[in-house]
């Protein structure tokens, strides 16, 4: 809050001078209000990351908040919602993939409670994708790794499967590996992993999780481990090392988020040549495509159920003994480009557009 106040501020005073001011979320959204509110003749964009945390509090919380001035409308609201204030008052709106804005759209879990307003402002409304930083995630120059490798030449991908087997006290084997990055949160899938982990073992699949999050599931993680001693390896904590071992060593990545506003770690993985394993959710369907589809790089499952995530993990095991349609496939995953320079071009002709029409 003291950050939004210090930015109207610093306009006022002439100490900031702008045209256009690109808010993220709840935390920046209250300066498009501020504008209005103050009649300053600056533009905004508010783009959406994740709709379900909107900075909520009530309006005595809001009051301790002064110098906020609450013209009658704002005077009448039940509760003090950032995000929502944010949508009304911005001049343009996006979120961070097409297909989550449509989600939004159209389905009101996933925009916990904020459907009907972003329906009556759908006309400022569009999503972009994010981009990957590749001078970080690149398996051709990854610092994290002794072994690089390439679409061209690819022969350190084994390497690293080594590597990362070892890092997980298994013998190595030609049986694939399952790499997981994530918070360990229900959203991203973890009531599905834990009903059907003995079945996903039993495809003969190894699988490697590296995480922290809900008490819970850390528990129920560190019990199958202990029961699949030789095919499951929980590290629960977070090493920059190790996810970037795991990218780069497993030969896939399973990501069944229920919901996934844009989704990076999918992203990373193609560039690896890791073939994810996704729900049809948000960015994960705008950047994963089925492996049964034209361009196809990774397994995607549009049911989220356990027996769903059961039959596309069956398939891509199979899927995997072939090695020529294998290799096809992570040919098409690292061959993709999710870099910024293209998130980044479309940022510039929305900034151009929203000033244009100013």
């Amino acid at each position: 809050m003291f950050l939004q106040y210090v930015v109207i501020d610093l306009i006022n005073r002439g100490l900031f001078t702008v045209s256009l001011i690109h808010c993220n979320d709840h935390h920046t959204a209250l300066i498009p209000w501020m504008l209005e509110n103050r009649k300053i003749n600056v533009s905004s964009l508010l783009t959406l990351h994740n709709a379900e945390y909107q900075g909520l509090f009530s309006l005595p919380e809001a009051q301790l908040l002064r110098p906020i001035d609450f013209n009658n409308r704002d005077r009448r609201r039940k509760s003090f919602n950032s995000l929502s204030i944010g949508i009304e008052y911005c001049d343009t709106l996006n979120t961070v993939s097409p297909n989550y804005a449509n989600e939004l759209l159209r389905k009101e879990k996933l925009s916990f409670g904020l459907r009907k307003l972003l329906i009556a402002h759908k006309n400022k409304f569009s999503g972009i994708i994010n981009g990957a930083d590749y001078s970080i995630w690149d398996p051709q120059t990854d610092t994290f790794l002794k072994n690089h490798f390439s679409v061209k030449s690819i022969s350190g991908k084994n390497k690293n499967k080594r590597t990362l087997i070892r890092k997980c006290n298994w013998k190595y084997s030609t049986q694939p590996v399952i790499g997981m990055v994530s918070r360990l949160v229900t959203t991203k899938g973890f009531y599905l992993i834990l009903n059907t982990i003995d079945e996903i073992i039993a495809t003969g699949a190894k699988l490697v999780i590296l995480g922290t999050g809900n008490v819970k599931i850390v528990r129920a993680l560190h019990k199958t481990e202990k029961k699949y001693p030789n095919q499951i390896s929980f590290h629960n904590y977070f090493d920059e090392t190790i996810a970037h071992l795991i990218e780069a060593g497993a030969d896939m990545f399973l990501m069944p988020s229920r919901y996934e506003p844009c989704g990076l770690n999918q992203i990373y993985s193609l560039r690896y040549g890791t073939i994810p394993i996704v729900f049809n959710t948000g960015g994960l369907a705008d950047t994963v495509t089925d492996y049964s589809q034209m361009g196809g790089n990774g397994f995607v499952f549009n049911r989220f159920t356990t027996k769903d995530l059961v039959k596309i993990s069956k398939k891509a095991v199979k899927i995997y003994q072939d090695k020529k349609l294998w290799k096809k496939l992570i040919n098409n995953a690292m061959e993709r480009d999710f870099s910024w320079s293209n998130s980044a071009g479309k940022y510039l002709n929305l900034y151009t557009q929203i000033l244009e029409e100013k």
